[in-house]
């Protein structure tokens, strides 16, 4: 995919140019205060190439090590990739790193934020919507609860509005031209499994 940048110059972002910079991430136990930093801009740049991707391409790729890195740089408490306030997250990796970190009780969405893979918590913790979309682009669920985790979810922000079109199926798509409205912050995507 091509896009324009400030300068006017024009990027290509593919498939292998995402899975190269997800795999030039150091492994996660290489992850320390010394390259902590580094490592935050590489998972934002990352972030921000994905965004370029269709859904059928991220599809393609392997976020493991993505995720473990991000895990692991929240681990060490590291600042936020943003200059938001610790649990306040606005991209993928942040919102990865956020739930490993224990130290974080309660996690805030700052902007809509779209999700490849499946978040996992097993810790307590809470998650603010804040009025924004969190959307899963892969298949699976958009969250699983491990043992002893126990999530919270809530939105401080009930006067943001999403538009949605029901789909063949019945369900409603996110859809910004849609003719159905819900407001406040909303989780969608994935392919779940039914609980009974």
């Amino acid at each position: 995919m091509l896009y324009q940048t400030a300068g006017q110059e024009t990027e290509t972002v593919t498939v292998e140019s995402v899975r190269a910079m997800i795999d030039a991430l150091p492994d996660a136990e290489e992850i320390s205060a010394d390259n902590a930093e580094e490592v935050a801009e590489q998972l934002e740049a990352i972030d921000k190439a994905k965004a370029k991707l269709s859904d059928e391409e991220i599809d393609a790729l392997n976020f493991s090590k993505y995720m473990k890195a991000a895990a692991a740089l929240g681990e060490l408490s590291a600042p936020m990739l943003t200059a938001n306030e610790p649990g306040e997250v606005s991209t993928e990796g942040e919102l990865t790193a956020a739930l490993a970190n224990g130290s974080i009780p309660k996690i805030t969405l700052m902007s809509d934020i779209t999700i490849s893979s499946t978040l996992t918590v097993g810790r307590t913790v809470t998650l603010d919507l804040n009025g924004c979309v969190l959307k899963m682009t892969g298949s699976g669920s958009v969250i699983t609860i491990k043992s002893r985790g126990s999530l919270t979810i809530e939105d401080s922000n009930m006067n943001t509005s999403h538009n949605f079109n029901p789909d063949s199926d019945g369900l409603w798509v996110l859809d910004d031209n849609g003719a159905k409205t819900v407001s406040g912050g909303v989780i969608t995507g994935g392919t779940g499994t039914q609980v009974s």
